[in-house]
């Protein structure tokens, strides 16, 4: 629930760092049009609450492109020390926020180009951006060699690519097989350059219906004459910061993860602000076309007219936005799950917390269960009964939380542990023990294991 309402408040104040990135392009009214629409967005609305950590991954980099764009354009070094911070928060909170580092570090290394005396060149503009960032980044770089043994960003490209529970598989030896480094992973996962070029065409595709899908059509065609719009005169100079939104998302196509709009979270507030300039720049084009028939048109009259046109445009976009969220919300799916989080998760982790010590190990498929537990968990691999159970044994484990949703669809090979829901009993063999079970019929059920004593 703690990061449920993080994700909340980190959510909201997205709407801050995106007015002032708005601001560069647009003016206040257009500006504070395109956070209405992220404050209405239907996704934002059911995905805020979740305790995921896209809302705060946003935030932080919204927040670096807007300091990097002051610190360039005033030649600010406090800025610039800002900005690398914040975008050291985005990549630490997700590992494509290092994308959103590079592309400023490169903006960073354009005022370094054009200069022919060497002496007028401010080499300190990309150096102070690069040390915010290593304020700290580089802690985690180094803390991430010394625990793996090689330099990298994240532990998580070979999950990335092979899923989660594809790294979860036991070997023969009944262990995890150890992560691949390097290019190694992609070498091994892809074989050949001709099938990772197919297999990020195929989620260029599959990603582009998800944002497609999103909005309808006519949104699409107004927010693409913005985006021209923004490419047409000075602004342009300025577009590149709208870019690093869309290249923190590529990451996401040269790996193996679920097709859904929270990997294409940063492209949203890029659309909203490409929407918003469609309609200041028909109102600019009017007022001039205006002011040539009726020279004394006053800049109030412009600015009422555009404000007026974006409040009911604005306002029928939210309600449908608002509608669309509120079904989802309702939606059986949705409620299913938190059901499901309630009976089976919380449960059992309830059970766990009130019948063991602190040090106790819970090896299962849901981190959920541990966080309700409040206890360290394992988690559940891939593989036979015995192998499974061995390997739990083998790392301290106390309990063994085996419930039906994980059962059912990714470790059927486990379905003998769920027969203790029939009134079965478990192979005694397996060193494990009944400590607590129940059945839903509406939701399904679990079944909690106790490891007997530990065998030496």
């Amino acid at each position: 629930y703690a990061a449920r309402l993080a994700s909340i408040f980190m959510d909201a104040l997205i709407a801050f760092p995106l007015f002032a990135l708005a601001r560069i392009y647009l003016s206040r009214i257009s500006a504070f049009a395109a956070c209405l629409l992220w404050a209405f967005f239907s996704f934002s609305l059911c995905f805020a609450p979740s305790p995921l950590s896209q809302s705060s991954f946003l935030l932080y980099l919204l927040s670096g492109i807007v300091l990097l764009h002051r610190g360039l354009e005033n030649k600010e070094k406090g800025w610039l020390f800002g900005a690398g911070v914040f975008s050291s928060l985005s990549f630490l909170t997700r590992p494509e926020g290092i994308v959103g580092f590079g592309c400023g570090f490169l903006l960073c290394l354009i005022p370094l180009l054009g200069r022919r005396d060497s002496h007028e060149r401010p080499y300190a503009v990309p150096i102070i951006f690069l040390l915010g960032f290593l304020l700290l980044a580089g802690p985690y770089l180094i803390a991430f060699h010394n625990q793996l043994g090689y330099w990298g960003v994240t532990a998580k490209t070979e999950a990335a690519l092979k899923t989660q529970d594809g790294v979860l598989v036991l070997n023969s030896k009944g262990e995890l097989v150890r992560a691949k480094e390097g290019v190694s992973i992609w070498k091994e996962y892809y074989g050949t350059l001709p099938a990772f070029a197919g297999a990020v065409w195929a989620n260029l595709k599959a990603y582009f219906m998800v944002y497609y899908k999103t909005f309808p059509l006519w949104m699409h065609i107004v927010s693409l004459a913005g985006m021209l719009s923004l490419l047409w005169g000075k602004r342009a100079l300025a577009f590149p910061y709208i870019l690093i939104l869309l290249a923190v998302t590529t990451p996401n196509y040269i790996v193996n993860v679920s097709k859904t709009h929270s990997y294409l979270y940063p492209v949203f507030p890029a659309m909203f602000i490409c929407f918003s300039a469609c309609f200041e720049t028909i109102a600019k084009g009017a007022a001039w076309a205006i002011e040539k028939f009726r020279p004394v048109m006053k800049p109030v009259l412009y600015e009422a007219a555009l404000a007026i046109v974006l409040f009911f445009t604005v306002s029928y976009i939210s309600l449908g936005f608002y509608q669309e969220a509120d079904a989802n919300y309702q939606s059986p799916g949705l409620v299913g799950e938190a059901m499901m989080t309630e009976r089976i998760f919380k449960e059992a982790g309830e059970v766990i917390k009130n019948n063991s010590l602190q040090n106790d190990v819970i090896m299962t498929r849901w981190g959920l269960v541990g966080y309700f537990a409040n206890r360290p968990v394992i988690t559940l691999p891939k593989g036979g009964v015995k192998e499974v159970v061995e390997y739990g044994r083998k790392n301290g484990a106390r309990f063994l939380m085996i419930d039906t949703p994980s059962v059912l669809s990714r470790r059927q090979e486990l379905m003998e542990l769920l027969e203790p829901l029939g009134g079965k009993t478990v192979n005694p063999e397996y060193g494990i023990e009944v400590f607590s079970r129940n059945y839903y019929p509406d939701l399904g059920g679990y079944v909690i294991y106790r490891y007997a004593q530990q065998r030496n």
